[in-house]
This record gives C-alpha cells, sequence and structure tokens, in this order.
C-alpha cells in the first residue's frame, strides 16, 4: 500500500492528476476483472 500511494503521488506530481487517476483505474480494472471470472454465483452458492 505504501509503494502504491508513493507511486501515484509520484504520477500525480509528474504528469498530472488526471494521468495518475488513469494508471489507478487501469490497475483496479485489471486486479477485478479476474476476480470477477473466479468468483461466480454458482461456486458462491456451494
Amino acid at each position: 500500500m505504501p509503494l502504491g500511494a508513493a507511486f501515484m503521488g509520484l504520477i500525480g506530481e509528474l504528469a498530472g492528476l488526471r494521468a495518475a487517476f488513469a494508471v489507478f483505474a487501469l490497475a483496479t480494472a485489471f486486479t477485478i476483472v479476474p476476480f470477477l471470472r473466479t468468483v461466480t454465483p454458482a461456486r458462491l452458492k456451494a
């Protein structure tokens, strides 16, 4: 977590807040998509 915050702060300073939020949104999407493929309603019922 601290490394991610520092990395986003660095991107925010160098490229701007819009770029930092874009990078953060992409990183979040890349972690959520595999999770949603793994956790299905059928597996939640089991």
